[in-house]
């Protein structure tokens, strides 16, 4: 169990670079590659949120409240891995890369 959260402190700091690395980089581009940044800064964004999910939701226990919101998390870390999978699919596409 002490292995798998640590496994997600790892994920959560590796996502949360990544995150502000690609959003600085998205600011800096332009076109199709700021595009391509504000994608892949959702895929790490929703990857972090997961993470979080999980590793409250392993490592604590609580009451009903909690547990909406560490599924609300869960989802909005769902939707964002999802959206930015999507557009960042279709970004490439379209720029060629």
């Amino acid at each position: 169990m002490q292995i798998f959260l640590l496994l997600l402190v790892i994920v959560i700091i590796y996502t949360a670079i990544r995150t502000f690395s690609h959003s600085i980089a998205g600011r800096r581009a332009e076109g199709w590659d700021q595009l391509k940044h504000q994608a892949r800064m959702n895929i790490h964004m929703g990857i972090m949120f997961i993470s979080v999910a999980l590793m409250q939701g392993v490592s604590l226990s609580g009451g009903w409240v909690r547990l909406v919101l560490l599924i609300l998390i869960g989802l909005l870390g769902i939707y964002n891995l999802v959206y930015g999978l999507r557009a960042w699919r279709f970004y490439k596409k379209e720029s060629g890369t």
